[in-house]
């Protein structure tokens, strides 16, 4: 693999990297949060 095709890759694995963190930090966050009216089963039904 030449010089600019390595560096290349590293750049795209970096890249889908930063989203796949980006990703699970956004699932974990949403996780956390408390649950809201409309979330929550209604009592009547």
């Amino acid at each position: 693999m030449t010089g600019r095709a390595r560096r290349l890759a590293l750049t795209a694995i970096a890249v889908l990297a930063s989203w796949l963190l980006a990703i699970a930090g956004l699932s974990a966050a949403v996780a956390a949060l408390p649950v809201t009216p409309g979330n929550q089963p209604d009592h009547l039904d």
